[in-house]
């Protein structure tokens, strides 16, 4: 233990000593929903001399609708922060998957009655075609409560 506590603490030292050096490259790895943002007010990005929120100017890059999941900041590079996004029909898709993934449990057929549970997953999925952010979408989450009916 002690010596996994020991290697644990030179590994973030040496990270951090990176992290602050300038001349050194740091490697991030993002997901694809990235975008740099520039500008000169906290919380906005500019783009054509015009500026927007951090969620106003994902939605306008991804082309529809979308929050800022997490953001990085570099200070040794020009595009300093880079904003991490989903759609807000992504968004939906992965709590709504967790929760009814999660509640579906409690409906678990009894010697091989279904104990409510095509019901839960019914309604389930005609709450999704209504409240999904996305008109028609959430095929996806469909699918998922679909599976799990079988």
């Amino acid at each position: 233990m002690k010596k996994l506590m020991t290697t644990t603490v030179l590994v973030l030292a040496a990270s951090s000593v990176q992290a602050e050096n300038p001349k050194n490259d740091v490697t991030l790895k993002l997901s694809a929903n990235t975008v740099p943002c520039y500008g000169n007010v906290a919380g906005m990005c500019e783009q054509d001399g015009e500026s927007f929120t951090h969620n106003q100017f994902v939605s306008i890059v991804s082309g529809e609708p979308s929050l800022v999941k997490s953001i990085h900041y570099f200070s040794n590079r020009d595009d300093k922060i880079i904003l991490e996004y989903t759609t807000l029909e992504m968004d939906y898709i992965e709590r709504m998957a967790n929760v009814i993934g999660i509640e579906s449990l409690n409906y678990t057929s009894v010697l091989g009655l279904d104990g409510g549970r095509s019901d839960y997953l019914e309604q389930q999925k005609l709450i999704v075609q209504k409240d999904c952010p996305k008109k028609n979408g959430c095929q996806p989450l469909i699918e998922f409560i679909n599976n799990l009916a079988r």
